[in-house]
């Protein structure tokens, strides 16, 4: 692919996605007003749906750009580029190569993202992991994962604490 196309290539992703940032961060502020007014279970369980979606978001949106700018730019091995891609490979019983889509966890999708932009970016940001940001991440991380799973009724309530926590992690990941 030539440059210019590459360029443009890169340009249509970001508009897309910042449209996809706008409604997905609409998504948030309209259920945070709607939690803030009334804190019934299930406007908790939908904020905390919206703000993981908004966060994927961003986190695909930082693989993407990655991926545009490490084929323009060249600083991105073919290793990082496939992993980019969100696909894995494998040789099939016929001797054929396969793919087939991954979905790391998302935790280490995060570090990932933000390691590998910040590398084709030329970039010395590094995402601290051992801060109070860090923590609540991961604390979201589980308050989502037990949502998502829930193996008993009891793991549907959201607490005044976990939204707490879910609305700075919003505010943070904007």
């Amino acid at each position: 692919m030539e440059i210019p196309d590459q360029l443009e290539q890169f340009r249509i992703a970001q508009t897309s996605a910042r449209q996809i940032f706008e409604t997905l961060g609409q998504d948030c502020k309209a259920h945070l007003d709607v939690l803030e007014a009334d804190g019934k279970q299930i406007h908790r369980r939908a904020y905390v749906r919206a703000v993981f979606a908004f966060m994927e978001g961003v986190i695909h949106w930082q693989k993407m750009s990655t991926l545009n700018l490490g084929i323009l730019f060249g600083k991105v091995t073919l290793h990082e580029l496939v992993v980019l891609e969100g696909i894995n490979l494998k040789i099939n019983d016929k001797g054929d190569v396969e793919s087939y889509s991954d979905f790391p966890k998302f935790l280490n999708n995060i570090k990932f993202a933000f390691k590998i932009y910040s590398k084709s970016i030329d970039s010395d940001f590094e995402l601290s992991l051992g801060g109070v940001g860090w923590q609540s991440v991961q604390k979201a991380v589980k308050i989502r994962d037990r949502l998502m799973h829930p193996k008993e009724p009891s793991q549907l309530i959201v607490t005044n604490e976990e939204a707490v926590i879910l609305k700075k992690l919003s505010i943070g990941f904007s």
